[in-house]
């Protein structure tokens, strides 16, 4: 489910940007499966290691960011291909 909020927020804001409906459906499904992806090895890694599910822990922190540099990076290339798309 949280995937597919993305999913849709992506889109929404393809559409906001003029972007063609076709190109909007393929971003959205591009974001979708990569914050899928993103998130569940997120949840595995921490299963298997549990300094990685302490939140007290530097360990912790440091998959978060690489996290959230992932999400970010596939957005930058969502957006790249956007705007070269248009």
């Amino acid at each position: 489910m949280h995937s597919m909020v993305h999913a849709v927020l992506m889109g929404i804001f393809a559409l906001f940007f003029g972007v063609s409906v076709p190109t909007m459906i393929c971003l959205m499904a591009i974001e979708a499966a990569s914050n899928f992806v993103i998130d569940l090895s997120k949840v595995r890694l921490a299963g298997h290691h549990p300094q990685l599910a302490d939140a007290t822990g530097k360990p912790y922190w440091m998959l978060y960011g690489l996290d959230q540099l992932l999400h970010q990076m596939v957005v930058i290339c969502i957006w790249s291909f956007a705007v070269s798309a248009k």
